[in-house]
């Protein structure tokens, strides 16, 4: 086994060091810039007094048909009634779903949306504006898809 050079392998070392480094202090900057996301629950502050709850099946969203459920609540009150405009969205590939989400209220504040499909593993989009008595939001909710 030929011997390397003392320099080459201190050299290697530090590179090693440096990428920990960076790796480190790119993964401390990441993160919500709004700080209105608790990755735990899926909750999106929306506003001061508005709240989405997600829950994904499987979570995380896989390749193919992902089952969603959506809680809003406005000022600590779950909200009936609401309409929701759902679009999937692949930045990267400048697409959307093959499929078009459709929306149902089953009570309570509580959501349920049907045909949301994913085509491929990436990163997604999930576009989504909500209609709700005298308030209209719009959300952009970033999803890593698994193959």
């Amino acid at each position: 086994m030929q011997k390397q050079p003392k320099f080459a392998y201190s050299t290697l070392r530090l590179m090693g060091a440096m990428t920990v480094v960076l790796l480190a202090i790119l993964l401390l900057g990441c993160g919500d810039e709004d700080g209105d996301y608790d990755r735990a629950s899926n909750d999106y502050d929306i506003d001061d007094d508005v709240v989405l709850a997600l829950t994904f099946s499987p979570d995380p969203p896989r390749v193919g048909d992902v089952e969603l459920s959506m809680e809003l609540i406005v000022d600590g009150e779950p909200i009936e009634g609401a309409g929701f405009d759902i679009e999937p969205w692949m930045p990267s590939h400048g697409h959307g779903s093959s499929t078009e989400p459709e929306v149902f209220d089953v009570g309570d504040g509580t959501y349920t949306v049907d045909e949301l499909t994913f085509s491929m593993a990436g990163h997604w989009e999930l576009r989504i504006d909500m209609d709700y008595g005298d308030g209209n939001r719009e959300l952009v909710v970033d999803l890593e898809v698994e193959g």
